[in-house]
């Protein structure tokens, strides 16, 4: 069932050239009927404010990988807050610190910027996706 009215952002954040969890996620938003709009790599946080306005977006999900998830997190949530834009909600996952990191502390960190919901590595999509549909309130028999 095609859901029209959920279109999601996607794209991984800053200089981070990891694709193909990028691609993955897509796929699987389709596949489940979301619209998506996957800016792909190496995407600037004022890139991700300029397509949540422009394209309406029901949320956002960035993932990171190359360990700069903090500085350009940050950024993204300030511009958002300069914008006095009300954002969706914006879930973010990848490797967002080092393995040293308690990962409770650095949850806590992005949900504490504004982050919905932070995913650690190794995180299964559909445990996003369930999330993403009990917080839109979509019901499950629409898929």
């Amino acid at each position: 069932m095609q859901l029209q009215n959920y279109k999601i952002l996607i794209g991984v954040i800053g200089e981070d050239i990891h694709e193909t969890g990028n691609k993955i996620i897509a796929q699987i938003l389709e596949h489940d009927g979301f619209e998506v709009i996957n800016l792909g790599i190496q995407v600037s946080p004022s890139s991700f404010v300029e397509h949540a306005k422009k394209d309406d977006v029901t949320a956002i999900i960035v993932s990171s990988l190359y360990g700069k998830a903090k500085e350009d997190c940050k950024h993204l949530m300030k511009l958002f807050q300069e914008d006095s834009l009300f954002h969706p909600p914006i879930y973010l996952g990848g490797y967002l610190a080092s393995p040293q990191e308690n990962w409770k502390e650095v949850e806590n960190f992005f949900l504490n910027l504004g982050f919905t919901r932070v995913y650690k590595p190794g995180t299964p999509i559909e445990k996003t996706i369930a999330d993403l549909r009990e917080d839109l309130m979509i019901p499950y028999e629409t898929f």
